[in-house]
């Protein structure tokens, strides 16, 4: 998915691939309440809404999955309306479905051995460029000024998203992509929110465990029980993203499975030593609580929209 500036929009143009807590409103002081007892539903209600905005901003086995899942299929409805049009498109597979049990950066998977997700470059992928990209290259000038336009449709079609933080992201909405999106979503501006929101939020996030006192402790009880071990990792997302790094430019998978193993298994045991990923989700908690009601919402929204457009997959259960 695009991440476009008005500025930008027709540099991006030229590749088509990628893609609170829980609280009571009891108010009380020492032998007395300062305020009516909250209905027993309210409470309930706060608490899935908590759940459900942990879902869209936990990195996960099912979230890996279902974002498998929405390329995919994203992939095909592209490819259905170029034809349509009468052009070829080359759909991008990410290779096989994730698998069940792996460890993520936010939490420590059940599969043995142990295992990160692992995947490398696009299946087809040559230097990182895709058979999709080779082939739009492939065209002459005119031609493919006409396919990009069936592709993304015009420059001037924007939509705009303030994000949490006060960002401001642009993105395409018309041609096969914009369509595709919105059969899977209901629309474009449901699709890019489920982009841009998490990652915003995510990141506001990152900043906040920057001076959390019971986060960096926990880091560093785990990036010293790495270290004994001979890992030099400085967080597991760090871990993951560097073993992927050398997935991408074609490490055997022989050998990546061997180093992958050990170091989630390493990893495995040195968060149970300091209770990282336990603190992490604790520690996410409280900064949900710090947010707007309105930014609970709208993470509540998106994830309302992700699970429809899952039930519109084909694999959907």
């Amino acid at each position: 998915m695009f991440h476009h500036s008005r500025g930008g929009a027709s540099h991006a143009r030229a590749s088509l691939l990628i893609a609170t807590a829980l609280t009571a409103a009891l108010a009380t002081v020492t032998g007395c309440s300062t305020g009516p007892a909250p209905r027993p539903g309210a409470a309930q209600s706060q608490a899935r809404q908590e759940a459900a905005a942990l879902a869209v901003l936990t990195d996960d086995a099912t979230s890996l999955r279902q974002r498998w899942q929405l390329f995919g299929t994203q992939q095909v409805l592209v490819q259905q309306c170029m034809q349509r049009l009468g052009l070829r498109y080359l759909v991008t597979s990410t290779g096989p479905e994730p698998a069940a049990g792996v460890t993520t950066a936010d939490t420590i998977g059940t599969a043995t051995p142990p295992s990160y997700e692992i995947t490398g470059p696009p299946v087809g992928a040559i230097d990182g460029v895709t058979a999709q990209d080779r082939y739009v290259s492939s065209l002459a000038p005119a031609a493919r000024e006409r396919y990009l336009a069936a592709y993304n449709g015009s420059d001037t079609r924007m939509g705009t998203l303030t994000l949490p933080s006060g960002a401001v992201s642009q993105y395409l909405t018309g041609g096969c992509e914009g369509q595709a999106r919105t059969e899977l979503y209901g629309s474009v501006r449901a699709a890019m929110e489920d982009t841009f929101v998490p990652q915003n939020v995510n990141g506001m996030f990152q900043n906040y465990l920057t001076t959390d006192r019971p986060y960096q402790s926990a880091l560093g009880t785990w990036q010293r029980c790495m270290a004994q071990a001979g890992w030099q990792a400085g967080t597991p997302a760090a871990a993951i993203q560097a073993i992927r790094a050398q997935a991408a430019v074609g490490a055997s998978p022989a050998s990546l499975a061997g180093k992958q193993h050990s170091e989630a298994a390493t990893d495995r045991r040195c968060d149970t030593a300091s209770g990282l990923r336990g603190t992490l989700v604790d520690q996410r908690k409280l900064f949900l609580k710090r947010q707007p009601a309105s930014t609970l919402a709208r993470l509540n929204q998106i994830e309302q929209a992700r699970q429809s457009a899952l039930a519109r997959t084909p694999t959907a259960a």
